[in-house]
């Protein structure tokens, strides 16, 4: 606003910290099952997507131990089914929104979150990513990446918005083998 003369109150930023946990994946394992004597780089979508399915298990352990160490409210973007419904029952105090819920189950469950009687909200981002509003949490985490920028950019944007009271941090759990990505 004040590019054109009026307060920049209330319309400030609170700081954004993206930070990446890495996590060890087998890299012989993988490379055998993409077809690869030795492993190399990934190649193409189908070869993340393999990368994605066996890293699952590992990801989701890592991602609950953050938080379970947390008594924070949470938003975590999954991709895959799998991700999803592993680290709900990993997280005692989670809730999951998938896309084969009901709209009544969806409104329900983002409702418990947004009133704060649920810590940790785990959906897809093309479920909850656009056009929310969820200032009231400032962590949020990634079960790995899509190839979208836009709705990365989007899923940030549900926390990190005018308004948001604190600094905003984001945490990516990959595998070794996403770092490509």
């Amino acid at each position: 606003p004040s590019d054109i003369g009026f307060s920049d109150e209330g319309y400030n930023l609170c700081d954004l910290h993206i930070e990446p946990v890495w996590v060890k994946a087998d890299m012989m394992r993988a490379a055998q099952s993409t077809g690869q004597l030795f492993p190399t780089s990934l190649h193409g979508v189908k070869g993340r997507m393999i990368i994605r399915q066996q890293t699952v298990t590992d990801k989701v352990r890592a991602a609950a131990d953050i938080l379970n160490q947390s008594n924070e409210q949470w938003l975590v973007w999954c991709g895959l089914n799998q991700e999803g419904r592993n680290l709900a029952q990993s997280v005692p105090d989670g809730i999951l929104v998938e896309g084969s819920d009901s709209l009544e189950t969806k409104i329900h469950s983002i409702g418990r979150f947004l009133d704060q009687s649920k810590r940790v909200l785990i959906t897809k981002v093309r479920i909850a990513g656009f056009g929310m509003n969820f200032q009231h949490c400032h962590n949020m985490m990634f079960l790995g990446l899509s190839d979208s920028y836009e709705m990365y950019y989007q899923a940030i944007r549900r926390c990190w918005r005018f308004g948001q009271q604190h600094p905003v941090n984001v945490v990516v759990v990959l595998s070794e083998l996403e770092r490509p990505i």
